[in-house]
């Protein structure tokens, strides 16, 4: 413990940049990224189909297609409830967003309002434009999207995601918590190295530094596997983030009860 205790002051102040990166500096670069991608790469992002969406309590919204490049969703439902009863109903072809208004624009829609066994429906031939809570790159399929959040944003839409049901709940929270753990993984790799180093083989250091750069490409792979396992087999997040930590750190323990004394 003594050899290991001027390895893991190091290993302090390698945790404290990656948790400053990680939370603070990287997601910053990232939106910079995104940002510049927007602006010189003009093709639109692929949208989402069949979207349903809680936009608040008492509010439903389903959109069969959405095109990016004008705006417009079609087949637009939205459902209003109080309680489990449903109140009313709105129908339309299409729904379309001013970004100048920052409004939607529903035409040519139907209404059907419930009350109790009295059944109205209304049909309007006239456009009108509506607040909701929702805008067009709710529809945007984009890569890691997550990654270039500021933590206030990525706790907005984390909040946002548990109302909706969106599906995007797990992604975003195994973004979160990557964020805070990932920079624990200084502490378990340095464990590992310095059980492996302090072994005398023969050959040199070769033997030894090709071990620790395939255990570091395996850190990475367990690590995608963690997240293929949260966002495909339902593991919960907070448990996935902290596989990869677990296992390699039970490794190196068995390497430091292994090591020479």
């Amino acid at each position: 413990m003594r050899f290991l205790r001027p390895y893991f002051v190091s290993a302090s102040l390698l945790f404290i940049v990656s948790f400053f990166a990680n939370v603070y500096l990287i997601p910053y670069t990232n939106r910079l990224k995104v940002d510049f991608e927007d602006t010189h790469f003009t093709d639109a992002d692929p949208t989402k189909t069949e979207v349903h969406m809680q936009l608040d309590k008492r509010t439903f919204v389903y959109i069969k297609s959405f095109d990016n490049t004008i705006k417009t969703g079609y087949e637009f439902i939205m459902e209003k409830f109080d309680g489990d009863s449903m109140k009313q109903k709105w129908v339309a072809n299409r729904i379309v967003y001013d970004s100048l208004k920052r409004v939607w624009t529903i035409s040519n829609y139907t209404v059907r309002t419930i009350d109790g066994r009295k059944e109205n429906m209304i049909w309007h031939g006239m456009s009108k434009d509506t607040v909701l809570d929702m805008k067009p790159e709710d529809f945007e399929i984009k890569d890691n999207q997550y990654s270039a959040m500021s933590m206030k944003v990525l706790n907005n839409n984390i909040t946002k995601a548990e109302l909706r049901g969106t599906g995007e709940l797990t992604d975003m929270k195994f973004e979160k918590y990557h964020r805070f753990v990932y920079p624990l993984s200084t502490y378990v790799l340095t464990l590992i190295g310095v059980s492996l180093s302090s072994r005398k083989v023969r050959g040199g250091v070769g033997l030894p530094l090709g071990i620790g750069i395939l255990l570091c490409f395996t850190y990475i792979i367990v690590e995608k596997f963690a997240l293929v396992f949260s966002i495909k087999g339902g593991a919960p997040p907070i448990i996935s983030v902290f596989v990869p930590n677990i296992l390699f750190g039970l490794f190196g323990y068995y390497l430091l009860l292994k090591a020479p004394k």
